[in-house]
């Protein structure tokens, strides 16, 4: 874990995956903010950095 604060950040996750939350997801689309209706985009698992749930 290195030092206290990665502890810190691993006890939390784990424990909002104990409360049934998945990970802080986001969507990307190439050249837009949104994408045209039915464009999938690119799917990050862990995309919000500010979120306990997204690192």
């Amino acid at each position: 874990m290195g030092d206290i604060s990665n502890g810190v950040k691993l006890s939390v996750h784990d424990g909002v995956h104990n409360l049934s939350l998945h990970h802080a997801s986001s969507r990307a689309f190439t050249g837009e903010a949104l994408g045209a209706v039915g464009t999938a985009g690119t799917l990050n698992e862990y995309g919000d950095p500010f979120s306990t749930m997204g690192t």
